[in-house]
């Protein structure tokens, strides 16, 4: 977070963190894995098209499929907090 003055600027959230914090706060999502996942399933289409169109560097740098490759982990990831 930036400061400016008595003035607080927090980062903007991109996109998907918007939408998952949506579902969350709607209660649709009852955990942030849970919102993450219905983001990749609503997501699926777009992700397939996106690894015929980029290379794959840019593929890999992308915040979906970055949310996608680090999904997998996420159960061991909150074992060990």
């Amino acid at each position: 977070m930036t400061s400016q003055g008595d003035e607080t600027i927090a980062p903007s959230p991109s996109a998907m963190e918007a939408e998952i914090e949506a579902l969350l706060l709607s209660a649709r999502a009852s955990s942030t894995a849970e919102a993450e996942s219905m983001v990749l399933d609503a997501h699926l289409a777009e992700i397939a098209e996106l690894a015929q169109r980029l290379t794959e560097e840019e593929f890999g740098r992308h915040e979906l499929v970055r949310l996608l490759l680090a999904h997998g982990s996420r159960p061991w990831e909150d074992s060990i907090r």
